[in-house]
C-alpha cells in the first residue's frame, strides 16, 4: 500500500471575464493561456492536475492536453463566488493530502517554480504557503507608515524591513487543514501555519487587464 501524501494541482479557470474576454482560452505565444498553467503542472512533481471550470471548453482542452476536468457548480461561476468557497467544493470532493493552486492567469509559472515551491513549503513543515513579491522600498498603507517611522530621519532601503506582496500565481494548503479551517471559521486561505515564498517578479505578472496580456506575452516569447 502506498502512503506516499498525495499532492493535487488544481487550475482555477471560470468562464467569465470581463476585462479580457475569454483569456483563458485566448492564445498567448501559440497556445491558449491556459494551457501555459497546465503543461507547468504536468511537467512538475505535482502527483495530479485538476482543471476546475464551468466552461465546458475550458474542460476539454484540459482533458485533451492530460489534465482532470472538474466542473464546477455554477453557484461558484460567478462574480460572487470567493476563493476559499471553491477551494473548499474542490477538497470536499477530491481526495488528496495537499493541494496546489496553479493561476491561469499568471503564466509565467514553470515546473521548476512549482517543484521549489512544493519542496520549500514540506520542508519547513508548512499548512499554508503563498508566493509573494518582496519588495525593500519605504512603504504606507491608508496613509500610515508599514516599515519606518514617518517622524524620524528617512532610513536606506537597504537598513528597513521588506514588504511581502502576495502574487497568488501558487498557493499551498494542507487539505485537512483548510478544511478544517472552513468549517471552524468559514474560511482557511491565509489560516494556519502560514509561510511565504518570495519569487522573481517577472513570474508574478499577473493578466488582469489588455496590458497585461500583452506584457506576459513578450515575456514568454522571449523566453523562448
Amino acid at each position: 500500500m502506498d502512503n506516499t501524501p498525495k499532492c493535487v494541482a488544481q487550475i482555477p479557470a471560470r468562464a467569465g471575464s470581463k476585462r479580457v474576454p475569454r483569456k483563458n482560452l485566448r492564445h498567448m505565444a501559440g497556445k491558449p493561456m491556459i494551457q501555459h498553467a497546465i503543461e507547468a503542472a504536468l511537467e512538475s512533481k505535482i502527483d495530479e492536475v485538476y482543471v476546475n471550470s464551468d466552461s465546458e471548453e475550458v474542460l476539454k482542452l484540459a482533458e485533451e492536453l492530460g489534465a482532470i476536468p472538474y466542473l464546477r457548480n455554477e453557484k461558484l461561476a460567478d462574480d460572487n463566488a470567493t476563493q476559499d468557497q471553491f477551494n473548499a467544493d474542490f477538497l470536499e470532493q477530491i481526495s488528496c493530502d495537499s493541494m496546489v493552486l496553479v493561476n491561469p492567469v499568471c503564466p509565467l509559472n514553470t515546473s521548476q517554480l512549482i517543484d521549489g515551491f512544493i519542496d520549500f513549503t514540506l520542508s519547513n513543515n508548512f499548512d499554508t504557503c503563498l508566493t509573494t513579491v518582496r519588495h525593500q522600498l519605504h512603504a504606507l498603507f491608508e496613509g500610515q507608515a508599514l516599515n519606518f517611522d514617518q517622524n524620524k530621519p528617512l532610513p536606506p532601503t537597504q537598513d528597513i524591513s521588506p514588504v511581502d506582496i502576495i502574487s497568488w500565481n501558487l498557493a499551498y494548503w494542507n487539505s485537512a487543514e483548510y478544511l478544517k479551517n472552513i468549517e471552524k471559521h468559514g474560511s482557511a486561505s491565509t489560516r494556519g501555519n502560514l509561510g511565504v515564498y518570495p519569487i522573481d517578479p517577472k513570474y508574478a505578472v499577473k493578466v488582469s487587464y489588455e496590458a497585461d496580456f500583452l506584457l506576459a506575452e513578450a515575456l514568454l516569447t522571449a523566453n523562448q
